[in-house]
Parts: C-alpha cells; structure tokens; sequence
C-alpha cells in the first residue's frame, strides 16, 4: 500500500523531467536533510517501483497513441491534395479557386514524377580556349614575378 507521501513523492519525480529523486522529495515534502535519504528509500521499495512502472508504461501508451495519429504517409497525403482540389471547385469560380486547382495539380504531378527540374550546363569550346588561356597567363605571370624577385635580390632595376 503506498502512503500519501510516497504518492506525492512519485508525482513529483513524475513530472521532473531529470527525474532527480532528491529534488522530488524536497517537493513531496520531505526536508533538505532527509530528503537524500528518503528519495533513495522509497525507491528501494517495490510499491513505488510497481507505481512508477505503471505510470511510465500508461505515459508511454499515450505517447504511442499520439505518434500513430500524427503518422502521415504517401497515401495521406495524396487524397488530401485531392479533396483540396475538389474543395476549390466546390467553392466556385474565382482567382483563389483556380490557383489552388493549379497548385494541387502541380503537387500531384510532382509525386508522379512528371516535371524534371534540370539545369542544362554546357561549356562550349570558346570557353574552355579562354580559361585555358586564362590559365597560361596565370602560370606565366608566376614566373615573371620570380624572376623580378631575383633580380630585385641581386640589386637589378625592376623592367617596366
């Protein structure tokens, strides 16, 4: 049978999402000086083992029953496309109703996989000319800097 206390103690380490059993027993009631001990205690007992065990399990059955409404799957969505299209028609002629037709049809088509998004890249040969060129220069100006240092090195007037 559990006390009144050790309920108060077990709603409170319910709710401490640490789940700290000392901090719990100051909250039940317990005083700072034997609220370590009195924490350690009743979790040594197998009432309130049992108790704590019950309460998780229901937590977790809620938990479960919540994650299985929220599922949401290829065919969800698909007929909640469908009946947002037959809504705008439903609703009549107008700006609104015919862009949300559009957009639900767009949506659909795309989980048909009927619109490709590609992007053409195409490098004609006058291009790679100049970046090879590009990179002739770039390679060649290395080299005259090396050699402008060497000869700033030897004392030789920099050429123009």
């Amino acid at each position: 049978m559990i006390t009144r206390m050790q309920q108060r103690f077990i709603d409170e380490l319910l709710t401490d999402p640490r789940r700290n059993g000392k901090e719990a027993a100051l909250r039940a009631g317990y005083s700072e000086k034997s609220a370590k001990f009195a924490a350690c205690r009743m979790l040594k007992k197998e009432e309130v083992k049992k108790a704590l065990n019950e309460h998780e399990a229901a937590i977790r059955r809620k938990l479960d029953a919540a994650a299985e409404k929220a599922y949401v799957d290829e065919a969800m969505v698909v007929s909640g496309i469908l009946k947002s299209i037959e809504d705008a028609r439903a609703a009549g002629v107008g700006a609104w109703q015919m862009q949300a037709i559009q957009r639900g049809y767009e949506m659909l088509g795309r989980h048909l996989g009927m619109f490709k998004d590609q992007v053409e890249i195409g490098l004609d040969e006058q291009i790679i000319a100049q970046l090879k060129q590009g990179r002739e220069r770039a390679r060649g100006l290395g080299n005259e800097e090396e050699a402008d240092e060497e000869k700033a090195e030897k004392g030789e007037p920099k050429p123009n």
